[in-house]
């Protein structure tokens, strides 16, 4: 008998297989996943939400010659809570976390080298970042500047009366009192950057779908196949991406899965001024405030964020919003004179323990998430390392504490 005619059937599936790779040379099988692809064929992927994260994922993406559909079910992008975000682009107010830390130290560096990329950083104000506290929290403080300082990070506790001196700030403060000083942190425009990003996408072949609503991911087996919108149409994917911010955890249900959020109000009120112009974002222990274009500040404060009820619309003489301007005009009496106030109220989308759920669901091929707080500081480098995970299912030693099973 012909040993060929004996031999243990495992034997003729790898003959098989390798005549298959000899005869169609232009397949492969990725390690660890079900997709069948052709070599350098283009990856089809779907992302459902157009705020920040969604849309940085969309650009890192086309950049890397994916096929890219962000469906947004908002008539606009970046209308969300991305839209209602003070934006500050910061990592000293995440030290309590090391490894958190790090990834919105990333964050701030993707930033920049997101600006160099573009060739284009109208979007990315680079104008640094002052924050005092009350003398009972000043260790608090204190502890916060060292630590991020020995990690390399812009640190520095300098006196009032110094910063006032370099940044013509007024701060109501005696000149040796410790004011902590970030020079490298920054506020972003996000329409004027998501309009960038919008623009760039396309440019590299992606699209934008916007009043585009999922009603349900399609999978074969353990394998996400795409999506079913609303009006029944289907959308192939090899990959879906939940980056729908408040609205995921019904995006996950699609999936059968429970994604535990812990959704947080937060307030902003922009003021039109002539009387002042502010140099810098400053925090202090009753109010926040920070550039906002030409002639406007932005307020908010979390302390006023936990008196808000379920109301998502307020009048600017709201309660709430005169709560925040009474406390600004202490602080700066030329803001007596601030018009033209516009309030709005953006729901932050916080996973349960206070941290991103980032990167593929292992037990579902092809279905990643991306929610998290502080999405704008992350929205950059989330779409760098999410599509490299995506492309080649490598996963960034950066996300390895913050996957979606963790809990």
């Amino acid at each position: 008998m012909s040993p060929i005619l004996g031999a243990d059937p495992a034997w003729y599936a790898r003959l098989a297989l390798i005549w298959h790779q000899l005869a169609c040379p232009t397949w492969q099988i990725t390690k660890g996943s079900q997709i069948l692809r052709r070599r350098n064929a283009t990856v089809h992927v779907v992302i459902i939400g157009a705020g920040l994260i969604g849309l940085s994922i969309a650009y890192a993406l086309t950049r890397r010659n994916a096929s890219v559909t962000v469906l947004e079910r908002r008539k606009t992008v970046a209308a969300g809570t991305s839209g209602a975000s003070f934006a500050w682009v910061n990592a000293s107010a995440k030290t309590d976390n090391k490894a958190y830390f790090l990834l919105n130290w990333a964050g701030l560096q993707a930033h920049e080298r997101l600006a160099e990329e573009l060739g284009n950083d109208a979007w990315l104000h680079r104008v640094g970042n002052v924050e005092w506290v009350s003398p009972d929290s000043l260790p608090v403080l204190a502890a916060r500047v060292d630590y991020a300082s020995a990690m390399g990070y812009d640190a520095q506790l300098v006196p009032a009366a110094t910063l006032n001196a370099e940044l013509n700030l007024p701060l109501p403060l005696d000149p040796d009192y410790p004011v902590a000083w970030f020079p490298r942190e920054a506020w972003v425009d996000v329409p004027l950057l998501a309009q960038i990003l919008t623009t760039t996408i396309v440019q590299h072949g992606g699209t934008i779908r916007t009043a585009s609503q999922v009603n349900a991911i399609t999978q074969q087996g353990s394998r996400v196949t795409g999506v079913t919108l609303t009006d029944d149409q289907w959308l192939a994917a090899d990959a879906v991406v939940n980056a729908a911010g408040p609205d995921a955890h019904r995006i996950a249900q699609m999936v059968g899965r429970q994604l535990p959020l812990r959704p947080e109000p937060g307030l902003l009120l922009s003021l039109a001024v002539d009387s002042m112009e502010l140099p810098c974002i400053v925090h202090t222990p009753e109010i926040n405030l920070r550039p906002d274009g030409e002639g406007h500040l932005l307020l908010h404060h979390q302390s006023v964020d936990r008196t808000l009820g379920d109301e998502l619309d307020l009048a600017p003489d709201a309660p709430p919003c005169r709560e925040l301007r009474e406390r600004a005009q202490r602080l700066f009496p030329a803001l007596v004179a601030a018009t033209s106030p516009r309030a709005a109220i953006g729901i932050r989308p916080i996973p349960a323990d206070g941290y991103p759920r980032v990167g593929q669901v292992p037990e579902l091929d092809g279905y990643f998430e991306a929610i998290t707080h502080s999405g704008i500081t992350l929205g950059p480098v989330l779409g760098d390392l999410l599509a490299e995970e995506i492309l080649s299912r490598r996963v960034d030693p950066l996300l390895a504490p913050f996957r979606p099973n963790r809990f």
